[in-house]
């Protein structure tokens, strides 16, 4: 396992897993098999947008762009996974959620942040994309160790 890929709360999970019995390692495991394939949901809806944008707003943010329905997609999909970090939570006994959101870790990129200087629908989503990507890819490094 490459600990030093995985964050605090990962890492903590992860060890703490050793001393669970197997079918309290398996919910862990099945909690975060969901918050992976909600990654890979919120990937495909950026992806969407890039494909095929819509044109007819102001650039301001990426929602404007991506429009109402893969933002409300988004949005759903970022709620389902703050519900799930305070289940892990709970599940874990290691802080996934606190009063102010989830562990970044876990996190579904928002389309409502303003555009950077010079920043393009590309470039949001493209960042999106790989921040996703990897925050999957360091869960299911998560899944492996436990």
């Amino acid at each position: 396992m490459a600990d030093r890929l995985l964050n605090d709360c990962q890492s903590a999970t992860a060890e703490a897993s050793r001393a669970w019995p197997p079918e309290r390692r398996s919910a862990c495991i099945a909690l975060l098999e969901d918050a992976v394939r909600r990654m890979e949901e919120a990937i495909a809806v950026w992806e969407g947008a890039l494909a095929d944008p819509d044109e007819s707003g102001v650039p301001f943010t990426a929602v404007v762009h991506i429009g109402a329905e893969r933002a409300r997609s988004l949005q759903r999909l970022y709620f389902d996974q703050k519900a799930l970090a305070a289940e892990l939570t709970g599940q874990t006994g290691v802080v996934w959620r606190d009063a102010l959101g989830m562990d970044e870790s876990i996190a579904i990129v928002q389309p409502y942040d303003q555009f950077g200087a010079e920043e393009s629908l590309h470039d949001r989503a493209s960042r999106a994309i790989e921040t996703m990507r990897g925050r999957a890819e360091h869960l299911t490094e998560t899944i492996a160790a436990i």
